[in-house]
């Protein structure tokens, strides 16, 4: 469709000189701020355009356009002007049109929202780390479940510290009849460790498994302990099939399980627990909630969360969820690598994630060969 400017919007045109405002067309109809592509370094034209994009956007408290004529440069400007390694955030509430320029007009190809893409990182937060109860209380899980106890509680330990906070008020509330943590050493242990480390100098967790990391944490911060610990399991798969193995070498009666892991990989562990042991009923309990905001310029998250992950790690893990539970030849549910039951993906999740990808670029986890199952 043709490109029609809106009125009261401010335009930004980033094109090449082939495809520009010149003095022959003085009624242009593009653009209240021109940036040529082209005869630079990247560095160079990325700080030109966020210079002309704060420069607006400082004058104008309403929308700001930025039109492009290079699918090329789409990722580059969207840098430019959202998200930045460096931790500078969207200015204003800048929308990208990428448009081509044929037979004397521009027809649009594509339009971007930035603003959105904190939007698009909770509907993916809101997929992957799902929770069956709003609170993880006896009452909730009498009147969902009939039961005021779970047989086992497991938390796992790829989540952060707020995952132990959860599981030592679970203990306290007796919310299960035992509580087991599951864990060796993964893509995330490292992390763990230094956390806890850091934050709590009295605990030693230098080449603990993660399940002797989140033993020691909550029996230093909270005086409890789980009744057992899985030490040997490093990715989502071994985590069940070792957990599943624990459970029978104790002839661990399990009819119910809650599960609770970092809530990027909630979903994946749900499915996972699906395809190995698919009648016992699973009540999901995610260890957080993040809400992501666009705030003073930068994203950020609406509330504390202890222990969270950094946005570009929080971002990354989510966005490297997508393609696996994706059942297809490439992802790890029935029609790929099987190995996990078959997870529905909805279309705004579907939508959430191609946008990212826009700003993000391929921001995946790849799996580490280093943590694959023997």
């Amino acid at each position: 469709m043709p490109y029609e400017r809106k009125k009261g919007l401010k335009e930004i045109f980033l094109g090449t000189k082939e495809a520009s405002p010149n003095s022959e067309n003085p009624e242009y109809p593009y653009g209240d701020y021109f940036v040529q592509f082209g005869g630079e370094d990247l560095d160079a034209f990325t700080d030109r355009i966020y210079g002309a994009v704060r420069e607006i956007a400082r004058e104008d408290t309403g929308e700001t356009i930025l039109i492009v004529t290079h699918g090329m440069a789409m990722r580059r400007f969207l840098r430019a002007v959202g998200y930045r390694q460096d931790g500078t955030g969207f200015i204003g509430n800048c929308g990208i049109v990428q448009l081509q320029y044929e037979e004397d007009t521009f027809e649009v190809r594509k339009i971007i929202n930035p603003a959105g893409t904190a939007q698009n990182i909770n509907i993916l937060g809101k997929f992957c780390g799902k929770r069956d109860v709003e609170r993880l209380t006896s009452e909730q899980l009498q009147k969902k479940y009939g039961i005021a106890q779970a047989d086992i509680m497991v938390l796992f330990g790829g989540s952060i510290l707020a995952g132990g906070d959860i599981l030592a008020e679970a203990i306290k509330e007796k919310i299960a009849k035992r509580y087991v943590i599951v864990g060796g050493v993964g893509h995330t242990t490292e992390t763990l460790r230094q956390k806890v480390q850091n934050e709590y100098s009295q605990i030693r967790t230098e080449n603990l498994s993660e399940a002797e990391v989140f033993s020691r944490y909550i029996s230093e911060v909270y005086g409890c302990q789980a009744d057992f610990l899985e030490k040997d399991s490093t990715n989502c798969g071994n985590n069940i099939t070792y957990l599943l193995e624990l459970l029978k070498e104790n002839n661990l009666a399990c009819e119910s399980i809650i599960l609770c892991q970092d809530a990027t990989m909630q979903n994946r562990m749900d499915a996972g627990m699906k395809k190995y042991a698919p009648d016992i009923k699973i009540i999901n309990f995610a260890s957080y909630r993040a809400e992501v905001v666009q705030k003073e310029g930068r994203l950020s998250y609406i509330r504390p969360i202890h222990g969270m992950w950094d946005m570009d790690r929080y971002v990354q893990l989510l966005m490297g969820e997508i393609p696996r539970l994706t059942d297809d030849e490439n992802g790890y549910g029935p029609k790929g690598k099987d190995f996990i039951a078959h997870v529905e993906i909805p279309e705004e999740v579907k939508k959430a994630f191609s946008e990212l990808k826009e700003v993000y670029g391929e921001k995946t986890r790849e799996a580490d060969p280093h943590y694959a199952s023997k």
